[in-house]
């Protein structure tokens, strides 16, 4: 398989994924729970005085704002050239 027919499998995944990640939490449910989500484990701190519990809340922080960023890429897909 060439490189260039890989890469377009690769993004065609991602696109489908993009899609699903967008459909899931358009819906009203799904709203509820990102805005759950969002409230629980993205704007809370990270703070702690345990090293490994700080990179498990920044793990779960980075979670959110992965689904977060492919929402918005979705919905503003200009910004991508930026």
């Amino acid at each position: 398989m060439s490189e260039d027919m890989s890469g377009n499998i690769i993004n065609k995944k991602m696109l489908e994924y993009d899609n699903a990640v967008y459909k899931t939490f358009n819906s009203d449910d799904g709203k509820k729970v990102l805005d759950y989500l969002k409230k629980n484990y993205l704007l809370r701190s990270t703070y702690s005085h345990d090293p490994y519990e700080i990179v498990y809340f920044e793990g779960q922080r980075n979670l959110i704002l992965t689904i977060v960023n492919t929402i918005e890429r979705i919905d503003n897909p200009q910004t991508e050239e930026l």
